[in-house]
């Protein structure tokens, strides 16, 4: 499963658009719901764009936990999360 967010005024919102970003996958963070609609089926009706995303993010997510290891918790928590996206 591919994270996809609507940057919203709530800090959980705003901080997994950034994560998304920083990983190289602005294309993952939604202005509003319809956006965020469109951008989950696109990923659902296109398995290469969709298998793409995943790919990116994982070859994304090594440098960035390099940069977190300072704070073991946020480099545990990004290890998670790339591997709930790992079978996307």
């Amino acid at each position: 499963v591919l994270p996809v967010t609507v940057e919203g005024d709530r800090m959980r919102s705003r901080h997994t658009a950034a994560l998304l970003r920083a990983l190289g996958a602005p294309e993952l963070v939604a202005p509003d719901a319809q956006g965020f609609v469109d951008r989950v089926v696109a990923l659902v009706d296109e398995p290469s764009r969709r298998a793409d995303t995943a790919a990116r993010l994982r070859a994304a997510l090594p440098p960035m936990l390099a940069q977190a290891r300072a704070d073991p918790g946020f480099a545990d928590w990004l290890e998670g999360a790339a591997i709930s996206t790992a079978g996307a």
